[in-house]
């Protein structure tokens, strides 16, 4: 069942992924998403150019699901950004297409971001996994907007499918760069701190 917000027939967040070669944890993902106690929210899947129908059939799993196909592969940016630029929510949150998001993940960052309005970039704590889904460890974010301040001039300080933002935060940062093709994330929240303030979960428990 899809639950809107009913004063603007929106919804609370939009999660935005994209898909290309490595299909193998796709489902995976998605079923992680689907499977979410939070229920208010669209899931828009930027089929890459991936040409596989199973990708395009998605969209027959749940009426939150979008799928957007590009006739060749554009790249994890511009596949990002369109699918950011579709959202009809504020709050983006952001998955990978090998990754899986625990059951309480979107709804603990929406909460955070509705109750501090002045943060714009937020992360969780994730848990590595192997090819086979074996832990192999937990990684934390910085814990203060200074330390994520610090920490970006080294090395990125969240794991792209940790975060979740505000898409106008992201257009006033002028989304991610086409041209960087590796670490666009990294560039992004660069960029992004320089219109608004990042913060971790409150909590270490990886999402």
């Amino acid at each position: 069942m899809s639950r809107v917000s009913a004063a603007t027939n929106a919804p609370r967040a939009s999660v935005v992924m994209s898909v290309y070669d490595d299909l193998r944890f796709l489902n995976e993902a998605v079923d992680s998403i689907l499977g979410h106690q939070f229920e208010d929210f669209e899931f828009i899947i930027v089929d890459d150019g991936t040409g596989v129908d199973g990708v395009r059939n998605l969209r027959h799993r749940d009426p939150r699901v979008r799928v957007l196909g590009n006739e060749r592969n554009a790249g994890g940016a511009a596949a990002g950004n369109r699918g950011i630029a579709s959202a009809r929510s504020d709050i983006i949150v952001r998955l990978d297409a090998d990754d899986a998001a625990e059951p309480t993940r979107i709804g603990r960052l929406v909460v955070e971001l509705e109750r501090d309005l002045g943060l714009g970039l937020i992360a969780s704590a994730v848990t590595l996994v192997d090819e086979e889904g074996r832990p192999q460890g937990v990684v934390a974010p910085p814990l203060t907007d200074v330390l994520v301040r610090f920490t970006i001039l080294f090395r990125n300080p969240f794991f792209h499918p940790s975060v979740a933002f505000r898409k106008t935060c992201f257009e006033a940062a002028g989304g991610y760069d086409e041209d960087e093709r590796v670490s666009y994330d990294h560039s992004m929240w660069f960029r992004m701190l320089d219109v608004t303030r990042a913060a971790p979960l409150r909590t270490t428990r990886p999402v």
